[in-house]
């Protein structure tokens, strides 16, 4: 049985777009319908493909930096350029005659976003003597912490360069002195940040961080 010929037309030395590329949202179910993903298919011949890196050249030196300088497209959306970036591309498949094929993905840098939830604060109280009585702080200051549920808005801000740490507001009892740190840093009127905030790379270049705040009103008597 005889194998038809297989010809293949067009400048395959370079990278060149296979149809057109797909998009997706992937924080749609949060609400974000801004923050998107680029995917698209290019061929070229197995010969003259280079994977399309990185750049190291701006961060080559660990700690201060940990990812790389990203190789950027501009894409058209709802009619308003905006800059993608490469986060991924896929390993190649032959498509015959010394032609491979693959994908790369670029995404925007995602847009903050908060997500309603519910967490466990450790409201504290401070003594300041055993009678309690706050106008003579005693020897030992004395913290307890009531575990209470409450709602909270959990903030993901996004970033290009390692954001600081917000700490937040807590007291401590430290060989007979009140050790405070943080700070309420509100989201808004009358919230305060609960948690730590927790930075790490989302999608292995952009910084995620992430901050829980919670309304001061939740803590009042009714």
């Amino acid at each position: 049985m005889s194998v038809p010929n297989q010809i293949r037309d067009g400048d395959w030395t370079v990278a060149t777009q296979d149809g057109p590329a797909t998009w997706s949202l992937p924080f749609q179910s949060k609400g974000d319908t801004q923050s998107f993903e680029y995917k698209a298919k290019f061929m070229q011949y197995a010969a003259n493909y280079t994977p399309l890196k990185n750049s190291l050249a701006p961060f080559n030196t660990p700690p201060t930096t940990n990812h790389e300088q990203l190789s950027t497209i501009t894409v058209t959306r709802g009619g308003v350029p905006v800059t993608a970036y490469l986060i991924d591309e896929s390993d190649t498949t032959d498509e015959g005659c010394g032609v491979v094929s693959f994908t790369r993905t670029y995404a925007s840098l995602p847009s903050t976003r908060t997500e309603a939830s519910t967490i466990t604060y450790p409201f504290q109280f401070i003594s300041t003597t055993l009678s309690y009585d706050w106008t003579s702080p005693p020897v030992a200051p004395e913290v307890a912490e009531l575990p209470i549920t409450v709602n909270a808005d959990i903030v993901y801000e996004y970033s290009l360069t390692k954001p600081s740490i917000i700490y937040a507001p807590k007291v401590f009892s430290v060989f007979g002195r009140l050790v405070y740190i943080g700070s309420p840093t509100p989201l808004g009127a009358g919230y305060f940040v609960a948690e730590d905030s927790a930075i790490e790379l989302y999608r292995g270049f952009f910084y995620q961080r992430k901050a829980v705040y919670v309304s001061w009103s939740q803590f009042t008597s009714p």
